[in-house]
């Protein structure tokens, strides 16, 4: 039995939560003057603001590779028009994160146990806004091409989600490919996805919260 402390569920499951709304995009910080950029680049981030929120119903693969604690992990990921998520991992990992439109959560199959938090208690709740327009963000603080890619880069100064992010997009094209998450204390957490499909709907299935009898709630 592979059995998961809650300490190893948190590890992993928040690095998927960081990177799994990292599609949504940060929101504008007062804290922090605009990067200027150039013509081409701000019509590189419209053409990210075009796809981000365009996206509908998707599922695929992910692998998410860190560098300290979490280790390699495997799994599926369902989308539902960005305010709902779930990624499943392979077993033997027994947890699943969850966003249901008005909480998030990581569920252990193994221990039978579901924490959630209401969306709104948490910093997630600003990257579910419905309209993304990455010109006017503040955290965007480097848009580069590359041979075949699109690489757009976040940073946090100070708080809970200090740090950088970096979005990696198919460059001519445009699909997300990767997100690479390096927190305050150096430490780097990369998914990519592989396999996505758009499909016409998914489940409510997919994003509810299972009840079982010591669930936590925030």
């Amino acid at each position: 039995m592979f059995a998961v402390t809650k300490a190893r569920a948190l590890t992993v499951a928040l690095a998927a939560a960081l990177t799994l709304f990292a599609i949504i995009a940060l929101a504008p910080s007062p804290a922090r003057a605009q990067t200027p950029f150039s013509d081409q680049q701000i019509a590189d981030l419209q053409r990210v603001n075009d796809y981000l929120n365009g996206l509908g119903f998707l599922t695929g693969r992910f692998i998410q590779i860190s560098d300290t604690g979490g280790g390699f992990s495997e799994g599926t990921f369902y989308m539902a028009e960005r305010t709902r998520l779930r990624f499943e991992y392979d077993p033997p990992i027994p947890l699943t994160f969850i966003s249901d439109g008005g909480f998030v959560g990581i569920v252990n199959a193994e221990l039978e146990t579901t924490s959630q938090y209401p969306i709104g208690a948490t910093p997630l709740r600003v990257l579910l806004r419905r309209n993304v327009d990455l010109t006017a963000d503040a955290h965007i603080t480097q848009v580069e091409r590359l041979p075949g890619q699109l690489r757009v880069v976040a940073t946090e100064d100070s708080g809970i989600a200090q740090g950088e992010l970096t979005l990696v997009f198919s460059n001519p094209g445009m699909e997300l490919r990767q997100w690479i998450i390096v927190d305050a204390q150096g430490r780097r957490t990369t998914i990519a996805l592989r396999e996505v499909q758009e499909v016409a709907e998914l489940s409510d299935d997919l994003f509810r919260f299972p009840r079982f009898d010591d669930d936590e709630y925030d």
